[in-house]
């Protein structure tokens, strides 16, 4: 992929927890990544960053990532 304008959501739910991803990009001349995680995943940005510097060639890429535990009800 060269560049997007778009935007994306993915929500996956597995042993009680709960992850939802956001995807916004627009056109740009050049590749910026900008990643808002918890802090318990702030130890993988590097690697989040690298899989979206893979597929994607240029544009703002703004990736936002939420993670719950399910409640038992």
């Amino acid at each position: 992929m060269r560049s997007m304008t778009g935007f994306g959501a993915a929500s996956k739910t597995r042993g009680g927890v709960s992850a939802t991803v956001e995807a916004r990009s627009v056109n740009n001349r050049f590749l910026k990544v900008s990643l808002r995680c918890p802090q318990a995943l702030s130890a993988r940005e590097h690697e989040i960053e690298a899989i979206v510097r893979d597929r994607v060639e240029r544009g703002t890429v703004y990736l936002g990532v939420r993670v719950a535990r399910e409640s038992a009800t």
